[in-house]
């Protein structure tokens, strides 16, 4: 099983917040892993993170989901060297894109979070990326 959270451009409201502890918790207490949903341009895996860390939850049993959504590198490492998981589950990335960035060939264009990832990959976090397919637009 996996706990499933998730915040997004509500923010983080007092139920949320709520709800965060609760995983934190019953991730420390139990080793069910963490998979958090989240908005990357808000940057909102650093309070989820924090939150975590507060309740005590293992950083290696945390997923923030949708990381792939940015390309803010600075972010990205920042949750790597925290210690969890980070998801790029959403080709090309959630951000509107015109429809000739989509069809170009340069592959940074079309795929400009996969891109980023060399550098944190380089930096020796590339065993902290879950990829999958949750979403695939491109043409």
């Amino acid at each position: 099983g996996v706990i499933k959270v998730a915040n997004d451009i509500e923010g983080f409201t007092e139920a949320h917040v709520r709800i965060l502890r609760a995983a934190g918790r019953a991730c420390a207490r139990t080793g069910i892993p963490i998979s958090t949903h989240h908005n990357a341009s808000m940057q909102m895996g650093t309070t989820q993170v924090r939150i975590f860390q507060e309740e005590g939850a293992s950083m290696d049993r945390v997923c923030i989901g949708h990381s792939g959504d940015t390309t803010d590198l600075d972010y990205l490492e920042s949750l790597l060297r925290a210690g969890v998981y980070v998801s790029l589950d959403r080709y090309p990335g959630r951000a509107p894109r015109a429809t000739s960035d989509r069809r170009t060939s340069d592959r940074s264009r079309r795929f400009p979070a996969s891109c980023a990832m060399r550098r944190p990959c380089r930096s020796g976090y590339r065993r902290r990326f879950w990829a999958s397919t949750f979403y695939l637009s491109v043409t």
